[in-house]
């Protein structure tokens, strides 16, 4: 680990039968938790972002907010995500771009989306080659109704 990355304490408070008991957690956490997205049957997807200094720019993680655990699914030191989604039959889709140099979120990358039925394999869906971004935003219904958002105004629907 660099000497710039930082690690903060992070505080959570988990609850398995509607708020009527509280189970108070910490944990040292090396980035920043970005987004969470629950989904059915007790699944979700979490998002932590890292600085320049970490080897990887961001990791994707399974969520059981039954359970309060969670498990690393995704991380690419060459694949910035930032945006997860969860549909109701559990597919998982990771947005973001391809990091172009040393230093994240300066230069704009080339917009990958990458799609799971199983959090385990992962397949690419195609964008056009000229989109370009620092970071971007899913909007997803279904494998019919996907758009994602770039940081610089572009809106795309997605084919699957």
């Amino acid at each position: 680990m660099s000497q710039h990355q930082k690690s903060d304490l992070m505080y959570s408070l988990l609850t398995n039968d509607g708020g009527k008991t509280w189970v108070p957690n910490s944990s040292f956490d090396l980035g920043e938790v970005s987004r969470i997205r629950f989904g059915t049957a007790g699944q979700g997807l979490g998002l932590i972002e890292y600085s320049n200094a970490f080897p990887f720019p961001s990791e994707a993680y399974k969520i059981d907010w039954k359970s309060g655990k969670s498990t690393s699914i995704f991380r690419d030191r060459k694949f910035a995500i930032s945006d997860v989604w969860l549909t109701s039959d559990g597919t998982a889709y990771l947005s973001g771009v391809i990091v172009a140099g040393e230093l994240r979120n300066v230069v704009p990358g080339k917009v990958q989306v990458l799609k799971s039925n199983d959090l385990s394999k992962w397949s690419e869906i195609s964008v056009d080659y000229r989109v370009s971004a620092i970071r971007t935003t899913l909007a997803v219904v279904d494998a019919e109704h996907m758009w994602i958002a770039t940081d610089n105004g572009m809106i795309l629907k997605l084919e699957k």
